[in-house]
């Protein structure tokens, strides 16, 4: 086992860096106006303090009115204001000298800039006289490029860096926060990190690893923690500092140490004491306890109940740069952290157009070399229909016995009830195996796949409510939980079709576990609820196969009744 850096769950207290508060004009997103709404919220999560800004102000560009944040602020000293800028010489704000000396007398010691949705450049043709203002006190600068709009996602978030590494590199006293990095950025995020020592950003590059890569190449003081409410779940985000395997120091930093040091920092605000560290209250209006909830918030595996994850990749992304994506070791070290008994993985490459055979062949010596741990489906795809059914036999006697994972881009187009697919489904359904596809596409083919073979377990690998739903008529569809992305989005499906046909995922090694394991934990369904999804489903799906009933895997025996 290599050395770990994580000796103990660390004693953190969070402070999120980008939270929004107030009315939202947007069909998705939900708005919180009153503080004591919020903080109940945080209590939720475990969040103990927040730099909040106000999501009209943003929304619709109504620069230079803070009386409502600083209005929502003076409610509770968890909380702390910050507001939104424009280009001077627009009219829309007095002069930067003027703007930001207002700011300091009224206690508010962070400014933000949204680029892309308030339609400038960052850049020093631009904000030149302002970004100086703000240099000269030291003022944290918290840049997105996220839309903001509804059906927003991040792994379509790509922030403009080279504006963001030629402002940095002009003004190198400039705190530059970047935040909302988006998915797919570390091949751009972390040499940007390296040029621009005064560049620091959030912790929502999902890629597996980013905490711990970060820590131990460029420091910890260079990250943040948000968990994007409301923008995003929460949960998505807010167990990554209490289970990143770094040293309890570094946790402690990247969970609020590191913003309450920049807040601390702003030359006339210091005056003002430092942010410090309120735990978050225990208010009778907070979620009734249980042990799912309560371990993630200590930061402990989730031992006492199976935790299988069915939607996970391993190998190589073209895309996408993960230290644990091709690592099994550091997969399961992730894995004992979190108490996640099983992932069961697919070959990414298969779905960027890869060797069918060259990626399943990794797969294969991923699980050998994590034994119980590492299970696998065999990768399949529209562009080697004439192979599909040798393949999936191939990796069946070679140990993937899970079933069968099929994306959907970088090959022909095709519906899960095309006659090429039918082999195939027949195998699994002779055997109760699992067809997972990325999106099983339209609704009238998932119902007609399941009436065709009923023994078959058909898992949509994104989602969502309308599988659950079609579960309740024809109990061989699931959801699977992988990026339900939406504020309270398990709850509402919950609540909607209950637990019993909604299985974890996460995308896992491409991205940290916690994406997966968190909106469950924290979503506000009860304990068993919780315990379906994390993984008494999963092991009742395996419980129908004759290869799990045989020999089931050693982490899971002690789970088998």
């Amino acid at each position: 086992m290599k050395h770990s850096f994580r000796q103990n769950a660390p004693d953190i207290a969070l402070f999120d860096c980008c939270m929004g508060v107030g009315e939202s004009g947007f069909f998705d997103r939900r708005g919180i106006t009153e503080p004591g709404v919020l903080l109940r919220m945080m209590d939720r999560f475990g969040i103990a303090e927040a730099l909040v800004y106000d999501q009209q102000e943003v929304e619709i560009g109504r620069f230079g009115d803070n009386a409502f944040i600083l209005d929502f602020c003076r409610a509770s000293p968890r909380l702390h204001p910050s507001v939104a800028l424009t280009p001077p010489g627009t009219g829309e704000l007095p002069p930067p000298r003027e703007w930001v000396a207002s700011l300091l007398a009224q206690g508010i010691r962070a400014v933000r800039a949204w680029p892309e949705w308030h339609r400038y450049d960052f850049l020093p043709y631009c904000l030149g006289p302002l970004l100086e203002e703000l240099q000269a006190q030291r003022m944290p600068l918290f840049v997105s490029y996220n839309g903001i709009g509804p059906g927003s996602f991040p792994w379509g978030h790509k922030p403009d860096l080279d504006h963001i590494q030629r402002t940095a590199e002009a003004y190198p006293d400039l705190p530059i926060i970047l935040v909302h990095t988006g998915m797919l950025e570390n091949r751009r995020l972390l040499p940007l990190l390296r040029a621009c020592p005064n560049v620091r950003c959030d912790i929502t590059c999902a890629a597996g690893g980013f905490p711990e890569l970060v820590s131990a190449g460029l420091g910890s003081e260079r990250l943040l923690f948000t968990g994007e409410f409301p923008i995003f779940d929460p949960g998505l985000i807010v167990t990554w500092p209490r289970y990143a395997d770094v040293p309890e120091q570094a946790a402690q930093r990247i969970a609020g140490e590191n913003l309450r040091d920049l807040l601390a920092g702003v030359k006339l605000g210091r005056a003002a004491a430092r942010p410090g560290t309120p735990r978050p209250a225990s208010g009778a209006d907070a979620p009734p306890p249980d042990r799912v909830r309560a371990a993630l918030l200590a930061g402990a595996p989730l031992d006492f109940l199976p935790v299988i994850d069915l939607h996970g990749h391993y190998g190589q992304c073209a895309s996408a740069c993960a230290r644990p994506q091709y690592d099994p070791e550091m997969m399961v070290r992730e894995m004992d952290l979190y108490g996640v008994d099983v992932v069961v993985c697919s070959a990414i490459t298969v779905g960027g157009a890869g060797s069918l055979k060259r990626g399943n062949d990794q797969l294969l010596e991923a699980a050998r070399a994590a034994p119980g741990r590492i299970l696998g489906y065999c990768v399949l795809s529209s562009n080697s229909p004439e192979r599909n059914l040798d393949e999936l036999k191939r990796c069946y006697d070679l140990g993937l016995r899970c079933g069968v994972k099929m994306h959907r881009y970088h090959q022909p187009e095709y519906r899960i009830t095309d006659a090429f697919l039918a082999p195939v489904m027949e195998f699994l359904n002779e055997k109760r195996l699992i067809y997972i596809n990325h999106d099983l596409g339209a609704d009238k083919d998932v119902i007609e796949l399941a009436r065709r073979y009923p023994e078959l377990t058909i898992i949509n690998g994104h989602g969502g409510a309308a599988h659950a739903r079609i579960g309740l008529q024809h109990p061989n569809v699931y959801a699977n939980s992988c990026s339900i992305m939406a504020v309270d989005g398990v709850e509402r499906l919950v609540q909607a079709c209950g637990p019993g046909h909604l299985t974890l995922g996460s995308d896992f090694s491409l991205f940290h576990l916690g994406w997966g394991v968190g909106p469950i934990a924290y979503a506000a369904i009860p304990e068993s609820g919780k315990a379906d999804i994390l993984g008494g489903n999963a092991m009742r799906i395996f419980n129908r196969a004759d290869w799990f009933r045989t020999d089931p895997p050693a982490s899971l025996r002690r789970w088998v009744t």
